[in-house]
């Protein structure tokens, strides 16, 4: 179990320098990218809208807290106050662009935010949250009938990231989720739930390859495993790092194999490569 350290690495690291990032961005400047839809051709108060958004984004990697006023009357906005909790400052902002697209404005601009030192601490530990793994392989899933591995292989990861990536707080969820399912519309709701990054897998390869054994022994073959990786980024709206690990170990071709639930498979030779990925 503890070999899982070394191909956990790259993940660790990746989540590690992101949180790096996300404390001490550029010298306490933000640049985020706010939207609002026009509504019965109000651009006013759509354009006031779009920068609350970018405001809100920016203040998450500050580790400011950000409050929006909305007074609407007769489905017109009337007033919008934006303001930053008393223990932070918005010293400067700077607007970068602005876009008109479809009934919608998008803003983006660069915001010097000075957060509390104890909400600047509590960032370090990135928001990071694991959907189930899906077991795309199923028709290779008959031998040995591994047909929860996906469950299994999830609650693996998870106790890894915990015990390894202390920079990450992690969130395991019960909803499966494909990275195509990711639309902006997805990843702005996650984003308001305060989830940064969104981790998916696949297991995409439990194919059987040639036969390992002699004559005079048991019969065993090679096996293989390939588990794809998604990391996906709400505040950018886009997948950040994507990877496929593959491996293979020695299998038994017997009646009767641990089922991925139990100690005994992560303990057989195909079982601890699997966790070593």
């Amino acid at each position: 179990m503890r070999n899982t350290l070394r191909a956990l690495r790259p993940v660790g690291f990746l989540l590690f320098s992101l949180s790096l990032y996300s404390a001490s961005a550029a010298a306490n400047w933000y640049e985020a990218t706010g939207q609002a839809p026009i509504e019965r051709g109000d651009i006013n108060s759509a354009r006031q809208a779009a920068i609350a958004d970018a405001l809100q984004r920016a203040s998450l990697f500050a580790g400011a807290k950000v409050q929006s006023e909305q007074q609407v009357i007769q489905g017109i906005l009337q007033h919008h106050q934006v303001t930053l909790s008393s223990a932070a400052e918005l010293k400067q902002v700077q607007l970068l662009s602005e876009t008109h697209s479809q009934n919608q404005v998008s803003i983006t601009l660069r915001a010097h935010i000075i957060a509390e030192a104890s909400r600047c601490r509590l960032q370090q530990r990135t928001p990071l949250q694991l959907t189930p793994i899906q077991l795309a392989a199923r028709q290779d899933a008959i031998h040995g009938q591994l047909f929860q591995l996906g469950e299994h292989s999830t609650r693996q990861l998870a106790r890894h990231l915990r015990d390894f990536t202390p920079a990450a707080r992690l969130k395991v969820t019960e909803q499966l989720m494909l990275p195509e399912q990711l639309t902006a519309e997805v990843a702005d709701a996650l984003f308001a739930d305060g989830q940064q990054f969104i981790l998916l897998a696949s297991i995409n390869d439990l194919s059987l390859g040639r036969k390992l054994s002699k004559f005079w022994q048991s019969d065993s073959y090679e096996r293989f495993f390939a588990l794809e990786l998604w990391l996906y980024d709400t505040y950018q709206r886009d997948i950040s790092f994507q990877q496929e690990y593959r491996t293979g170990s020695q299998w038994p071709q017997q009646q009767a194999t641990p089922g991925s639930h139990s100690m005994a498979f992560w303990q057989m030779p195909y079982g601890q490569k699997i966790d070593q990925v």
